[in-house]
Order: C-alpha cells, then sequence, then structure tokens
C-alpha cells in the first residue's frame, strides 16, 4: 500500500511531498537536502505530517504526487521538491510552466521547451543587466550585449577575485592577473595552435605567419581571420575542430563555404571510393567515434549526412549513431550475423562493451558455453548429424538446456563443479523433473567424470561418460541378444576390476555377484544383496564398454524369480545418468525418493560421511535417487 504525504515546515509554510511503501512514515528518512538541512535546525516538532492518500498501484500515486508538484509550481507555492532529479521545467506554446521528465517524448522532440530557451542575458549602454529572446532586434543590432563580453576573471595579489573588462587598468598595470595560467588567453590559444601544425608536417598552412598575427577572439574558444578567403572572406578558427579537407599531396585548411563547395562538386556518386576515404581520413582524424551525433552534425554536416544514408540503406533506417561509427571504424557495411550455425539473425550491439555481440537474441546463451561443453557437443555430433542438436535451448523447460535433441527427446547438461555448489536444493532435481514433464530423458554430466583429474590416482572416468552417451542413443559398438549369453556367479574381486574399467559410480560390497558371459568373454556384472523377509535388492548393473544387451533388467529380474524364493525386488535408480523408465515397465513402483549430496574438495565430489552438511565444506546436491520396488506375489 503506497501512502502520499505531505510534510508543512510550521515556521515558512514550506511544503514536502512524497510517497512511500510502508505502515509508518518517518520525516527523519527523507532524502531531500533542503529538507534535511530545515529539519536538523528547526527540530521535529516544527514540521506537521498529513496523509494525502492511500493507493495500491505505484503508478496512481506517482501520477497524484505530479499533479500536487505541478499545481503547486504553476502557483508559486513554496515546495521543497523544486529540485528533483532528471526533472525539468518546460512550457507549452501557451506559456504554461510545469515539471516534466527529461524522457519525455514531448521535450525531447522539442514541442515542450525549458523555460529558459531561446533566451540569453545581456546589458545595455548604461550596464542595466536584461534577460532578452535570442531573436531581440536590440541584440542583433548590437545595442545590446552579453553581459559578460569582453570581460574575464582576474585576482589581486591577496587571491580576491573580480570581473573586469581587458581594457581596466588595473590589469594593465599588473595589479590585476588572469586566474588561468597564462593572463593572454590569445598567446595560450595560438600556441595551442602552432603545435597542432609543427607535430603535422603534411599540413600546409597558406600565409601561415599572417593568419598567427591577425587571430582575432570572438569568444573564449574561437577565432576569426579576416580576409583570408579570396572568394568568402574569413575564416573561423576553433581550438578543436579546424575545417580540413583530404587531398592527395597534402591537408589544407578551407573556409567553410569552400570546403562545403567542393565535397558537392567533387565527391558525387561516381566518385564513391574517393568520398569514402575522405571521410574517413576525417573521422580518424577528429576521433569521430568519441563525439557525439549532436556534435558532429553541427561541425561535420557532410560526413553526419553521409554515414546516416550510407548506413541506413544497408540495415532498413534501425541502427543508432554509436553502431554507425563502429561499422565505419572497422569498414563494415552492415551488422555482423549471429555465429551460431546456420542462423541467419542479426546481432544486437553492447553500449556497455562497445562492440556486436558474437550471438543474436535467440542464441545469447551460447556465448556462455565451457570447455567441457564444447567438447560432449563435439562428441555426439560426431555420432549424429549438427542440424539434429539444438544448443542451449530455453523454450522447452522454461530453463536451459546445453545440449538437445529433439528427435530422440534427450538432454544433457554438464553441471561444473564449482558453479554448481551451493545451489538450491532441488536445483538438478527440478530440471530433471521438468524434462521427465516434456517426457525428454535428462542426464546430467558431472565435470569430475568428464574432465581428466588432477590426482592421478582417480580414475578417469570419460570414456564412460561416452559409452553411456552411445547407449542412450542405441549407437553401441556391439548389440547382443540375451539367448546368446550365460550368466554365472563371480568372485568379489573379478566384479571390483570389472567396475573400476565401466561403472560410472563406485563400487560397493555385495554378498552376491553375477556375470553374463559372451563367447566366453564377461560383458555384463550385477550384484545382490539379501534383506529381511526375503527380499533382495540389485546393487549395481554394469555392461561393458560400448556393448548393449537388449532387455537386460528384465532378464535379470526373472532369473532371480526363478533361481531365489523371493518376496521382493529392490532397486535404486540414480537419476543423473540411470533411466527409470526401463523399471517402471517391468513393473517396478516408486516406493521412495532422496535427494543426496557431496562435499566438495578441491573441485571434486567427495562421499559425504557425516549426517548433516557443515560449513567446513561445501556442498553439491545431486539429481536425486528413486527407490523402486517389485512384488513377485
Amino acid at each position: 500500500m503506497y501512502k502520499l504525504y505531505e510534510v508543512v515546515n510550521i515556521l515558512t509554510n514550506k511544503i514536502y511531498y512524497g510517497f512511500e511503501k510502508t505502515t509508518k512514515i518517518y520525516i527523519r528518512r527523507i532524502k531531500n537536502r533542503e529538507f534535511k538541512k530545515d529539519l536538523i535546525k528547526l527540530n521535529d516538532f516544527n514540521f506537521k505530517l498529513s496523509i494525502l492518500g492511500e493507493y495500491d498501484e505505484r503508478e496512481d500515486v506517482l501520477k497524484e504526487y505530479n499533479n500536487l508538484v505541478n499545481f503547486a509550481f504553476n502557483n508559486n507555492i513554496n515546495i521543497y521538491n523544486y529540485c528533483t532529479k532528471n526533472k525539468v521545467v518546460v512550457k507549452d506554446l501557451s506559456g504554461n510552466k510545469f515539471k516534466i521528465n527529461t524522457s519525455d517524448p514531448r521535450y525531447i522532440s522539442g514541442e515542450l521547451k525549458h523555460v529558459s530557451s531561446g533566451k540569453i542575458v545581456v546589458k545595455d549602454k548604461n550596464g542595466n543587466i536584461l534577460t532578452v529572446n535570442a531573436d531581440d532586434e536590440r541584440y542583433l543590432k548590437g545595442e545590446v550585449v552579453g553581459h559578460t563580453k569582453g570581460k574575464f576573471v582576474a585576482k589581486d595579489k591577496n587571491g580576491n577575485k573580480f570581473s573586469v573588462s581587458v581594457e581596466d587598468e588595473r590589469f594593465l598595470n599588473g595589479n590585476l592577473v588572469g586566474c588561468t595560467k597564462n593572463t593572454n588567453h590569445k598567446e595560450e590559444t595560438v600556441t595551442k595552435i602552432k603545435n597542432i601544425f609543427i607535430k603535422n608536417r603534411k599540413l600546409r598552412f597558406p600565409n601561415f605567419n599572417y593568419v598567427i598575427n591577425t587571430l582575432h577572439p570572438i569568444d573564449r574558444k574561437t577565432f576569426i581571420v579576416y580576409n583570408y578567403c579570396k572568394k568568402h572572406g574569413n575564416l573561423i578558427i576553433k581550438e578543436d575542430v579546424f575545417s580540413t579537407i583530404y587531398n592527395k599531396d597534402c591537408d589544407k585548411i578551407y573556409c567553410a563555404q569552400c570546403r562545403e563547395d567542393i565535397i558537392e562538386n567533387v565527391y558525387d556518386e561516381n566518385y564513391l571510393n574517393e568520398k569514402y576515404f575522405y571521410f574517413l581520413f576525417i573521422f580518424k582524424k577528429f576521433n569521430i567515434r568519441y563525439k557525439s551525433e549532436n556534435y558532429v552534425k553541427l561541425y561535420f554536416p557532410y560526413l553526419y549526412s553521409y554515414l546516416k544514408n550510407y548506413y541506413n540503406e544497408f540495415n532498413n533506417g534501425k541502427i543508432s549513431w554509436k553502431e554507425i561509427t563502429y561499422l565505419f571504424k572497422n569498414k563494415l557495411k552492415e551488422r555482423p550475423k549471429c555465429n551460431y550455425k546456420n542462423c541467419e539473425n542479426y546481432t544486437n550491439y553492447s553500449e556497455s562493451q562497445k562492440y556486436y555481440n558474437f550471438y543474436c537474441e535467440t542464441h545469447i546463451h551460447a556465448s556462455s558455453q565451457s570447455i567441457p561443453e564444447n567438447q560432449i557437443a563435439n562428441f555426439i555430433s560426431s555420432l549424429i548429424s549438427e542440424d539434429l542438436i539444438e544448443r542451449n535451448l530455453r523454450n522447452t523447460i522454461h530453463k536451459e538446456l546445453d545440449i538437445y535433441i529433439p528427435n530422440n527427446k534427450i538432454a544433457y547438461e554438464h553441471n561444473g563443479i564449482y558453479y554448481h555448489t551451493n545451489t538450491p536444493k532441488i536445483y538438478h532435481f527440478d530440471k530433471w523433473n521438468r524434462c521427465k514433464n516434456k517426457d525428454i530423458r535428462l542426464i546430467s554430466i558431472w565435470e569430475d567424470d568428464w574432465s581428466k583429474p588432477k590426482n592421478k590416482l582417480n580414475r578417469f572416468k570419460q570414456e564412460i561418460v561416452k559409452s553411456l552417451i552411445k547407449d542412450s542413443l542405441n549407437l553401441q559398438d556391439l548389440n547382443i541378444i540375451f539367448e546368446d549369453c550365460i550368466i554365472n556367479k563371480i568372485s568379489y574381486k573379478v566384479k571390483q576390476d570389472f567396475l573400476y574399467n565401466n561403472y560410472i559410480y563406485e563400487n560397493q560390497k555385495t554378498n552376491l555377484n553375477f556375470g553374463v558371459f559372451y563367447k566366453n568373454e564377461l560383458v555384463y556384472v550385477f550384484s545382490l544383496n539379501k534383506e529381511e523377509n526375503n527380499t533382495y535388492e540389485i546393487i549395481e548393473t554394469c555392461s561393458k564398454l560400448y556393448i548393449k544387451i537388449h532387455d537386460i533388467e528384465k532378464h535379470i529380474v526373472d532369473y532371480i524369480l526363478k533361481n531365489y524364493i523371493v518376496s521382493s525386488i529392490i532397486v535404486k535408480v540414480k537419476l543423473d545418468y540411470m533411466d527409470n523408465r526401463i523399471y517402471e515397465k517391468i513393473g517396478f513402483k516408486q516406493i521412495n525418493f532422496k535427494l543426496d549430496y557431496w562435499l566438495v574438495y578441491k573441485c571434486k565430489r567427495c562421499i559425504n560421511t557425516i549426517e548433516n552438511p557443515k560449513n567446513k565444506y561445501p556442498v553439491i546436491w545431486d539429481v536425486g535417487t528413486i527407490t523402486y520396488k517389485y512384488n513377485s506375489l
């Protein structure tokens, strides 16, 4: 609930208007500087707080607040809100004054003008100070002049400053000196101009000595050389801008009218290349890229019109001035296209970084791809066509999927240990669940499973992950029918050696270990533990790398039911790599779900040995584990 209030200074009747989203308003929290000063001087009891209204929406209270401030301003009511950030006092055609934002379209377009727009402060012959319009006849005829014309700031020996004229006797006698380092601004500027010409040896200034000796100041930064041009007369010189035109032999100073005539007559459509290189020279010479649009439009009108017309033609008119200067500097005709595959969309210009992005809005997240993620994508693209793979997709589940194959309804997510540490508890499960609702299988690949471990004692599991990826795409090197295989018991040592080279998870202690043999070769291992009431739990199932046995899970269940007295079978499915849908098709029913975590040490997941995570080590949560149960009765 927004509250609109006013605070009245009882002694001066000055008012402050404000609004806040709060239950109680404290006047000491008001941040207006002028109000704070009065509050410190006069104390709280000299101010009266009143609630003017309550509003649900911020737009409503803001509208009413602006109406109050504008009404107070138009009726000359004394208020503290006169100086507000990004506000400006304007007037309409009828002369009504009110306050608006500087971003208001009417102010930007010129429909509403600043109250002092078009006015200047002048003085008459008697020294009276007046405020007149810029088109006033007295100002145009010279009857009144700018109130600071012919004056400058000087100081005496004690450091006291005065505003005096150049002809003041105290200044001529040396009793007063200018506040700048050089007392004579003309000499200072002439020195700057000389240095510019001396540094650039190519610059040939006709009648150089004559020009330097006949410089006359118009204002602090503008000088005039009378009778410089034979055709047009005077030459105007500015400190920071010189009217230059490119010539194969040299640079030459032209007066403004000569420059316009030469550009119009010489650089027409038949000499586009020469025109381009001329403007490129001007562009680099005066650092146009770092100048504002209004500055270039004022001092380089032909360059401005050329750039605008040239780039609007290739970009359908939808291009900003900063983009134009960037493209022209880098000799580009149009905005660069997206780097993602065969995407033909144009990229956007980043004003903060001052260059174009590598990707369009649709594929902007592709710029955050990590090296392991690209390695996984390259491996998948070596198995299937790259056109079937989508990268960094966000439209399907409203969360980013690193790699997605729509035809197979399979997604792959690379989980970096550092960036996924201390994420929310259900972060990974939530993404898996969203995919499940869309009938998509999500395989989460952990960084320490894919990347090569720094410690040589740790297993390098990248080949195991590649085998799992191939299996998910039904692209294994060898496909075997179960009828061609034999199941035999194996020792714990044989099982341990087999799992070390082929199993993504860590080996566990089990009571019953079995191997599936194909042509006397061990190609599959599964292990069991017997629980109470004739309940058996399937602990581990693992096939040899790049080998697939069709419907092996169903045949394992049939083998257990045939050879043992079984009341129920339990299996725990870890959702990062395993497919839970296989057991649901066999007839297993979910009885439990659990989220586990690892302790992170040196960017590697360590098995948690404590019941609750502590602050000593960072924590990373897994996708989750579903417990299924199969009842034989």
